[in-house]
Formats: structure tokens, sequence, C-alpha cells
């Protein structure tokens, strides 16, 4: 019997020797620890990198498009208080200009509606005074009498003199708690007495059919009304057929370093 020995062609040994090679070169280097640790490191670090890379692309295109957000509601909020500006600016227009022809309408119907005011410092004001009050300078020595009505900013009655040294005068705020006021509603001319609540609020109960509108206002009862409060809001019942109305006086109580006495 004759022997045939059958070899690999030689690209076929070439392959097999190159395979042995590097996992003999594979083992050895997982055989080393520093070498280990070192190939483990830079295969960490290339991970890193791309996904640092990943977050900062993704986090540049999302801060664009966050700014671009913002920017837009900006824009828009923009616009709407430029409105709200124009319909105030064209308000105080009107206001302005109906209060001069009452004022000439007054003149030519020989009715003086001037009066004097007296400028006062406030001494106390809440709450270093008592609840809704304020102490003011000036008192009998300065012409001051009970009653009198006292103002801020010159245009918005707060409350009345109730008490007299000779320097000094309390003052008792239409808004102190239970203090009642009668008053008129603007612009539906319904007379209503306000209550006060504190702290420069008021509350009133009408009649569920009276409609009261956003911006009303309740003024005093006279030849020259002047604005005490603002309406805030209504609360009520739908059951009961009367609804409480919530004022706020047009100025901060707590905020006064003058006031004015009508004299």
């Amino acid at each position: 019997m004759q022997n045939h020995r059958q070899f690999a062609p030689a690209h076929t040994r070439t392959r097999t020797i190159v395979l042995v090679a590097i996992l003999l070169v594979a083992g050895a280097v997982f055989a080393v620890p520093v070498l280990r640790r070192g190939l483990h490191t830079g295969i960490g670090t290339v991970g890193v990198g791309i996904s640092r890379a990943t977050h900062s692309v993704g986090g540049f295109f999302g801060s664009i498009g966050t700014s671009l957000r913002t920017k837009h509601s900006l824009e828009t909020e923009n616009l709407v208080l430029k409105d709200r500006v124009s319909e105030l600016t064209t308000r105080i227009i009107e206001r302005d200009t109906l209060a001069r022809e009452n004022a000439d309408l007054k003149l030519l119907l020989h009715r003086n509606t001037t009066f004097r005011l007296t400028l006062a410092a406030v001494i106390d004001k809440p709450p270093h005074s008592v609840y809704d009050t304020l102490i003011i300078d000036g008192g009998s020595s300065a012409g001051f009498g009970i009653g009198q009505t006292v103002y801020a900013n010159g245009s918005t009655p707060i409350g009345t003199i109730e008490a007299l040294l000779s320097g000094s005068a309390t003052v008792r705020l239409y808004s102190a708690p239970g203090q009642e006021t009668p008053v008129r509603l603007s612009p539906s001319n319904v007379d209503i007495t306000i209550v006060g609540r504190g702290g420069g609020n008021y509350s009133a109960t009408i009649e569920r059919g009276i409609s009261v509108e956003e911006g009303a206002t309740v003024v005093t009862k006279d030849i020259n009304p002047a604005v005490v409060a603002v309406f805030k809001k209504i609360t009520s019942d739908d059951r009961d057929p009367f609804q409480t109305l919530l004022f706020a006086a047009p100025v901060n109580i707590n905020e006064l370093s003058f006031v004015q006495v009508r004299q």
C-alpha cells in the first residue's frame, strides 16, 4: 500500500500561523496585569470620549431649541404687555379728558369744588400703630379737626381723623375691620356700603342681579368723586341671592410716608 501525504495549500498554512500568533499575543497581553489594565483604560477612554461628544452635540442643539422657545415666549409676552400699556394709556387719556370736562361744567354752574389739602408726615403706621390706623404729625396746632378726610397721593381718600393732640392726630382707615363706608359703585352708579377687612381690603354684599365689570371702582358720593377702592373679584354661592364683592385700596398703606388732610 502506498502512503499518500496530503498537504494544505500554502496560503491556508499562512493564515493558520497568523491566527495562532495573534492568539498567543492576546493571551500574553491579558496575562500581564499592567498591559490588561492599559488596554481596558484605552478602550474606556475612547468610549467616554464618544459618549461625551454625543452628549455635547445633543446639549448644543438642545440649548438652541430652548433659546428659540424662550425668545418666542418673550416676544409674545412683550406684544401682550405693549397692547396692555396702549389700552391703559388710552383709558388714562379718556379719564383725564372727562375730568377736565367735568371740572369745566362745574365751573360754569358756579359750583366750587376746590379744597385745601395740608401735608402731614406719617409718624407711625401698621404694624407699629394700632391695626389699620395712622399717626400723623400736625394735630390741632395745624388746624386739623375730628372727622376730616385724609388722602394718599392727594387723590385717594383712605380714612378720617378720629383723635387729636396738639402735635399729632390719629387716622382711622376706611379698611379697618368692621368699618363701614357708604360709596358708589362705578360705572354702574349703584350705591353700596363697603366694609373694612384690614390691610387696605374691603368687601360689599349686593344683589346677584347687579353686574360688576372688570376694572370697576367704588368712589365717594360727593360733588368731586374720588376712588376709594378697586374691584378684585366676586366670592359667593350660586344658591345665594346675594353676591360678595372684594375690593382693595389702590395704594399700599404700609408704604406711605406722607398724607394730605382735607380742610
